[in-house]
């Protein structure tokens, strides 16, 4: 059953002048993203993403199984008309032996899927021109993460990064493994998406020492959130547990969330400009100012 959203915004910065050279930037980047940042029914994606080789369009699907959902999934994605270049799952419920039996014509898959029981389970499918590469990240023991790498039309990479955290894995333990990611990541030295279900619920970071720690953890090492709405909704609760993260903002041409009962989570979805030239947001660390207030969220 779909139930329809609440209009909570997640806005974690502080009132300051739009004219503080410091700020300005991340001000007005992160504006445009978070306005545009609504919610769409899948007819409605074509409107506002534009099919170009200057774009990578990438979808967030938590599936809870793509074992029985396969040709649903497929017809989300037909619904929408996007030539989706990445697109990617959490809770696949794959086990390994089976692998081979989901993949995507026209799409190389990269999987993290459990070798026994049920449930959990990432994948990563991209287009094949992209000519994508696996990546072994460092190992997590309280989440299943899949990375990997494609090339770009200028010969560079972008590097993406699937992790999908079960909620009864250990959030300390999970957040230290995670910053051990983010240096990996860091020291590629590539434009760099995060995605997945992270079991974290940034409306909830004021009275969630944990979520905190894994925002911060983000933020820290230069990811930022894309999206900014609910992407879970029950007749009891909103959350905001899925995003897409990106460590050159300047790149993100549009984010939103798709209105869509193929699972109990929102799709997602990010295009990046792949032709905008990087201007890369400050440094949390380095600001001379507190610039995210978790108050306002």
């Amino acid at each position: 059953m779909l139930h329809i959203p609440d209009n909570r915004v997640f806005d974690p910065f502080i009132s300051t002048s739009t004219t503080d050279t410091e700020l300005s930037l991340p001000y007005h980047t992160f504006d445009k993203i978070r306005d545009s940042c609504t919610f769409h029914l899948p007819s409605e994606v074509q409107n506002h993403i534009i099919d170009s080789a200057n774009k990578l369009n990438v979808i967030h699907i938590n599936a809870r199984s793509i074992v029985n959902k396969l040709d649903d999934l497929c017809l989300l994605l037909n619904e929408t008309a996007i030539p989706w270049q990445v697109i990617i799952i959490s809770e696949s419920w794959l086990q390994q032996s089976i692998e081979s039996n989901y993949n995507l014509t026209g799409y190389r898959a990269v999987f993290c899927s459990r070798a026994h029981g049920t449930g959990g389970g990432v994948a990563i499918y991209i287009a094949d021109h992209l000519c994508p590469e696996a990546l072994q990240s460092p190992g997590f023991t309280t989440a299943e993460v899949a990375c990997a790498s494609i090339k770009l039309n200028n010969n560079s990479n972008l590097v993406i990064c699937q992790i999908y955290r079960p909620p009864n894995s250990d959030k300390n333990v999970f957040n230290l493994e995670l910053e051990q990611c983010l240096i990996w990541l860091n020291k590629l030295n590539k434009l760099t998406i995060i995605t997945g279900y992270f079991n974290f619920d940034l409306f909830s970071m004021e009275t969630s020492a944990q979520a905190q720690v894994f925002f911060n953890n983000q933020l820290s090492h230069s990811f930022y959130p894309t999206i900014f709405r609910t992407t879970r909704s029950t007749s009891s609760s909103s959350t905001l547990i899925d995003n897409i993260y990106c460590n050159d903002m300047s790149r993100v041409a549009h984010s939103g969330i798709i209105m869509s009962d193929l699972s109990d989570h929102f799709p997602i979805f990010a295009s990046l400009d792949l032709d905008t030239k990087s201007t890369n947001l400050i440094n949390i660390n380095k600001a001379k100012k507190k610039i995210f207030d978790y108050k306002m969220i």
